[in-house]
């Protein structure tokens, strides 16, 4: 799944390719949230650890990695 980050006082959004679920994602900033001195901690799909504080967080957005259709006749 790819989840876009937005995050607060910026105008860039951190996009992340990532094996969990929407479903875990959202469980887990729901647990941070609650506990501000934690952070969200996501492991990408290259094993690299990104760590978030979830107070910067202005939104997330959930989609697939999968290409987009290009030409004629696409759908």
């Amino acid at each position: 799944m790819l989840l876009t980050i937005g995050l607060k006082e910026s105008g860039r959004e951190l996009k992340v390719k990532t094996e969990l679920e929407e479903k875990d994602v959202r469980a887990k900033v729901a647990e941070t949230a609650e506990s501000p001195a934690q952070f969200m901690e996501f492991e990408k799909e290259d094993g690299r650890t990104l760590l978030i504080n979830p107070s910067a967080i202005a939104y997330l957005d959930f989609g697939t990695d999968k290409p987009r259709s290009v030409g004629f006749g696409s759908r």
